[in-house]
Protein backbone atom coordinates (compact mmCIF):
# COMPACT_ATOMS: atom_id res chain seq x y z
CA UNK A 1 0.00 0.00 0.00
CA UNK A 2 2.85 2.02 0.60
CA UNK A 3 4.48 1.94 -2.49
CA UNK A 4 1.41 2.02 -4.46
CA UNK A 5 1.27 5.34 -2.75
CA UNK A 6 4.71 6.34 -3.62
CA UNK A 7 4.54 5.32 -6.97
CA UNK A 8 1.47 7.60 -7.52
CA UNK A 9 3.58 10.71 -5.95
CA UNK A 10 6.27 9.78 -8.28
CA UNK A 11 4.12 9.53 -11.08
CA UNK A 12 2.80 13.12 -10.32
CA UNK A 13 5.67 14.37 -10.07
CA UNK A 14 7.25 13.47 -13.62
CA UNK A 15 3.65 15.04 -14.83
CA UNK A 16 4.52 18.03 -12.83
CA UNK A 17 7.81 18.55 -14.29
CA UNK A 18 6.51 17.43 -17.93
CA UNK A 19 4.34 20.28 -17.68
CA UNK A 20 6.41 22.74 -16.30
CA UNK A 21 9.05 21.47 -18.86
CA UNK A 22 6.34 21.84 -21.78
CA UNK A 23 4.52 24.92 -20.81
CA UNK A 24 7.29 27.61 -19.67
CA UNK A 25 4.40 30.38 -20.29
CA UNK A 26 2.06 29.10 -17.78
CA UNK A 27 5.06 28.95 -15.15
CA UNK A 28 5.89 32.15 -15.59
CA UNK A 29 1.72 33.40 -15.45
CA UNK A 30 1.83 31.34 -12.17
CA UNK A 31 4.71 33.06 -10.97
CA UNK A 32 3.41 36.42 -12.19
CA UNK A 33 -0.26 35.83 -10.60
CA UNK A 34 1.84 34.78 -7.28
CA UNK A 35 3.64 37.95 -7.26
CA UNK A 36 0.68 39.97 -8.00
CA UNK A 37 -1.26 38.70 -5.01
CA UNK A 38 1.77 38.80 -2.76
CA UNK A 39 2.02 42.63 -3.81
CA UNK A 40 -1.65 43.41 -2.76
CA UNK A 41 -1.56 41.96 0.41
CA UNK A 42 1.94 44.07 1.21
CA UNK A 43 0.09 47.01 -0.08
CA UNK A 44 -2.94 46.29 1.52
CA UNK A 45 -0.99 45.53 4.83
CA UNK A 46 0.67 49.01 4.30
CA UNK A 47 -2.19 50.78 4.05
CA UNK A 48 -4.00 49.25 7.51
CA UNK A 49 -0.68 50.17 9.33
CA UNK A 50 -0.23 53.46 8.07
CA UNK A 51 -3.97 54.43 8.92
CA UNK A 52 -3.09 52.71 12.50
CA UNK A 53 -0.35 55.42 12.78
CA UNK A 54 -2.44 58.36 11.56
CA UNK A 55 -4.90 57.44 13.78
CA UNK A 56 -2.49 57.46 16.66
CA UNK A 57 -1.21 61.09 16.01
CA UNK A 58 -4.64 62.45 15.66
CA UNK A 59 -5.10 61.07 19.17
CA UNK A 60 -2.25 61.80 20.88
CA UNK A 61 -2.97 65.50 19.45
CA UNK A 62 -6.10 65.60 20.74
CA UNK A 63 -5.47 64.60 24.21
CA UNK A 64 -2.85 66.80 23.84
CA UNK A 65 -5.06 69.95 23.22
CA UNK A 66 -7.71 68.37 25.75
CA UNK A 67 -4.92 68.15 28.54
CA UNK A 68 -4.26 72.06 27.76
CA UNK A 69 -7.83 73.00 28.20
CA UNK A 70 -8.39 70.68 31.67
CA UNK A 71 -5.24 72.36 32.92
CA UNK A 72 -4.60 75.81 31.16
CA UNK A 73 -1.33 74.69 31.20
CA UNK A 74 1.28 73.70 28.26
CA UNK A 75 4.76 71.84 28.41
CA UNK A 76 6.52 74.07 25.64
CA UNK A 77 9.18 71.62 24.98
CA UNK A 78 6.52 68.86 23.91
CA UNK A 79 5.02 68.80 20.56
CA UNK A 80 1.59 68.53 19.98
CA UNK A 81 2.25 66.42 16.61
CA UNK A 82 5.70 65.14 16.78
CA UNK A 83 5.23 62.56 13.45
CA UNK A 84 3.60 63.70 10.41
CA UNK A 85 2.57 60.45 8.81
CA UNK A 86 -0.54 61.51 7.23
CA UNK A 87 2.05 63.52 4.63
CA UNK A 88 3.77 60.21 3.81
CA UNK A 89 0.79 58.09 3.37
CA UNK A 90 -1.94 60.54 1.65
CA UNK A 91 -1.39 58.75 -1.78
CA UNK A 92 -2.65 55.49 0.16
CA UNK A 93 -6.12 57.17 0.87
CA UNK A 94 -7.40 58.90 -2.06
CA UNK A 95 -9.41 55.95 -3.20
CA UNK A 96 -11.10 55.27 -0.26
CA UNK A 97 -11.37 59.08 1.43
CA UNK A 98 -13.50 61.65 -0.14
CA UNK A 99 -12.20 65.70 -0.74
CA UNK A 100 -14.05 66.91 2.08
CA UNK A 101 -12.54 63.75 4.62
CA UNK A 102 -8.51 64.29 3.12
CA UNK A 103 -9.06 68.19 3.32
CA UNK A 104 -10.16 67.53 7.17
CA UNK A 105 -7.19 65.48 7.75
CA UNK A 106 -5.20 68.09 6.46
CA UNK A 107 -6.25 71.00 7.55
CA UNK A 108 -5.78 69.31 11.16
CA UNK A 109 -2.36 68.23 10.60
CA UNK A 110 -1.85 71.45 9.39
CA UNK A 111 -3.25 73.54 12.20
CA UNK A 112 -1.11 71.04 14.56
CA UNK A 113 1.81 71.79 12.72
CA UNK A 114 1.59 75.43 12.85
CA UNK A 115 0.69 75.25 17.01
CA UNK A 116 3.98 73.50 17.06
CA UNK A 117 5.66 76.07 15.25
CA UNK A 118 3.88 78.19 17.39
CA UNK A 119 5.41 76.88 20.88
CA UNK A 120 8.63 76.79 19.17
CA UNK A 121 8.79 80.25 18.57
CA UNK A 122 7.56 80.95 22.23
CA UNK A 123 10.62 78.74 23.80
CA UNK A 124 12.60 80.26 21.64
CA UNK A 125 11.43 83.56 22.57
CA UNK A 126 11.54 82.77 26.11
CA UNK A 127 14.92 81.12 26.02
CA UNK A 128 16.05 84.41 24.62
CA UNK A 129 14.82 87.09 27.16
CA UNK A 130 16.72 84.46 29.84
CA UNK A 131 20.20 84.59 28.08
CA UNK A 132 19.79 88.27 27.04
CA UNK A 133 21.36 90.54 29.79
CA UNK A 134 19.30 93.31 31.30
CA UNK A 135 20.71 96.86 30.92
CA UNK A 136 19.57 98.19 34.39
CA UNK A 137 20.45 101.78 36.25
CA UNK A 138 23.90 101.03 38.58
CA UNK A 139 24.18 97.86 36.46
CA UNK A 140 27.81 98.57 34.91
CA UNK A 141 27.95 95.04 34.14
CA UNK A 142 24.88 94.71 32.18
CA UNK A 143 24.04 91.46 34.43
CA UNK A 144 21.19 91.44 36.62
Amino acid sequence: MIITALKGIDSLLREFINLVDNNPSLVALLAGTFIFIQYRVQKKSEKINAAKLILQEIRYAEHKIQNFKNHGSYNLNQKVLPTNNWNHNISLFVKELGETEIDQISDFYSSAQRLDELLKATVDHRNTETLTPSQGPGNDSGIK
